[in-house]
C-alpha cells in the first residue's frame, strides 16, 4: 500500500520499505542497541517468521528476546474469531510481534512505530506479507484520510503520557483513536493492571522496575507511564466507547497460557484453573511472602479476581463489538512442550447449563504420538472443586511441611 494514498501528511519510503514521515525526530524508546541487533540478525536468518515459529523461540536468550521471539506473544488473540476483512490500525507495534499475527489475520493492516530501528524490525519480520504497511511517525501528527475497523494499542496505552502533551494524555489518546474509527469501530487494548495480585506480593512493576510504585499511585515516574484499575480504566474509556468487554490474560498480556472471559472470571468458577498460572517478576524473583495461588482461589470465592487481575485485554466499542467474537469462557495453550505436543484447551458453556472441557493439539491432529508419548484429544465435564495438587498442598501448609 501507498501510504500517500490514505493520508494528507508527506512520508518517504525508505529501502527497508517502511514509511517514514518528513522531519521525524526518532523516538528513543528501545530495547537497547545490541539487542535490536540480535533480532534484526535472527529475522535475516530466520526461514520461519510466522507468529507461531518455533524457529524464532529457538534463538531466545534473555528477557528482551524473548519477549520479542515468543509464540505466547500472539497467543493473547488465542480463542478470537475475526473478521479479516476488517481495516486495522496498530499503534505502537514495535518489533512486529503483534504485527505478525495481525497480518495473518487481517487484509489491510496499517501499523505505528515511532522508533525508526523498531519499525524496521517490524517489516523485516512482517517481511513477505503483502497485508501490512508500516509507519515510523508519532500517530497523533498522523492524518488519515479514511477510518480504520479496529485499532489494536497493545501495551501502549500507559506510555500515553511520554508521547502526547496536554492535561489529561490519556483523554486525548482515546479521542484520537475515537476519530480514526467508524461509526462501528472498535479499540483493543491490553495494559497492565495497576492492582495486578503480583504487585502486592513484592513484584517489581513491570514499567518502572520499582516495588509498590503503581500501588501507590505512581508517584515518581507518572509524568512517563502509569496503568490503571478496571474500575478507572472502564471510566476512562466510557465516554468515547460505550461498550466495553473486558478479558483477562494471564499470567499477564505480554506471555499469556490463558484467555479467560469476564464472566467465568467474575463468576467464581475459575480460582483453581488461575492458581495454577505462576506470576512474573520480569526483573528477577523477590522473595514473597505468601502463596498467590492460595489467595488467587481465595478472591475468586469472592468474585474479586477481576480486580486482582494482572492485566486486562479490553474490547471497546463506539456501538456494538462487530467483527471479532470469543466463543468460549476460556481457553489455554501449553507453549512450554515440544511442537508436537502443544495443546489448546477449551472450557466453555455446554448442553444442560453445564461447563465444558475440550482439549486439541494445535497441529490440528487428533493423535500426536512419538516412540514414548501419545496425545489424544478428549471431552469432559468442568469440575468446579478443588484440585489433587491444591488438596495435597493445603494438607502439608496444616502440617507445617
Amino acid at each position: 500500500m501507498n501510504i500517500q494514498d490514505i493520508t494528507n501528511n508527506d512520508f518517504i519510503q525508505d529501502k527497508s520499505s517502511i514509511w517514514v514521515l518528513k522531519q521525524h525526530k526518532n523516538f528513543a524508546y528501545s530495547d537497547g542497541a545490541e539487542s535490536e541487533k540480535y533480532l534484526e540478525y535472527v529475522f535475516t536468518k530466520a526461514e520461519d517468521l510466522s507468529s507461531s515459529s518455533t524457529e524464532l523461540e529457538s534463538h531466545i536468550k534473555d528477557w528482551p528476546s524473548e519477549y520479542h521471539l515468543t509464540t505466547k506473544r500472539a497467543r493473547l488473540f488465542a480463542g478470537f474469531d475475526f473478521d479479516s476483512s476488517k481495516k486495522v490500525l496498530e499503534v505502537g507495534c514495535g518489533c512486529g510481534a503483534i504485527t505478525r499475527y495481525l497480518g495473518e489475520t487481517f487484509n489491510d493492516v496499517v501499523s505505528i512505530e515511532g522508533s525508526i530501528n523498531r519499525a524496521r524490525l517490524a517489516r523485516l519480520r512482517t517481511e513477505e506479507l503483502d497485508s501490512v504497511s508500516i509507519i515510523c511517525a508519532p500517530f497523533q501528527e498522523i492524518e488519515f484520510t479514511r477510518k480504520f475497523d479496529i485499532i489494536f494499542c497493545v501495551g501502549v496505552y500507559e506510555y500515553s503520557a511520554s508521547f502526547v502533551a496536554g492535561e489529561d494524555p490519556y483523554h486525548s489518546v482515546l479521542n484520537y483513536f475515537s476519530n480514526m474509527l467508524t461509526p462501528d469501530g472498535v479499540i483493543v487494548i491490553a495494559i497492565e493492571n495497576q492492582f495486578g495480585l503480583k504487585y502486592f506480593n513484592s513484584a517489581r512493576e513491570d514499567h518502572t522496575r520499582t516495588q509498590f510504585e503503581g500501588l501507590e499511585g505512581y508517584h515518581r515516574h507518572g509524568h512517563k507511564v502509569k496503568t490503571f484499575g478496571k474500575y478507572e480504566l472502564e471510566n476512562n474509556l466510557k465516554e468515547f466507547f460505550p461498550t466495553i468487554q473486558f478479558y483477562y490474560p494471564y499470567p499477564d498480556y505480554k506471555l499469556p497460557s490463558c484467555i479467560i472471559s469476564d464472566d467465568f472470571l467474575s463468576q467464581g468458577h475459575a480460582g483453581e484453573l488461575v492458581s495454577q498460572i505462576k506470576s512474573r517478576d520480569y526483573y528477577g524473583e523477590l522473595p514473597k511472602p505468601w502463596n498467590e495461588g492460595l489467595v488467587s482461589m481465595e478472591l475468586s470465592k469472592n468474585n474479586m479476581l477481576p480486580f486482582f487481575a494482572s492485566s486486562f485485554l479490553v474490547f471497546a466499542g463506539k456501538s456494538q463489538i462487530e467483527g471479532v467474537s470469543f466463543n468460549q469462557l476460556a481457553i489455554t495453550t501449553t507453549s512450554d512442550r515440544i511442537k508436537q505436543f502443544r495443546t489448546q484447551t477449551r472450557i466453555y458453556n455446554g448442553r444442560n447449563g453445564g461447563i465444558s472441557v475440550s482439549k486439541k493439539a494445535l497441529s490440528g491432529k487428533v493423535i500426536e504420538s512419538n516412540e514414548k508419548l501419545s496425545m489424544i484429544e478428549s471431552n469432559s465435564n468442568w469440575n468446579n472443586t478443588d484440585s489433587l495438587q491444591t488438596l495435597l498442598f493445603h494438607n502439608c501448609m496444616s502440617k507445617n511441611m
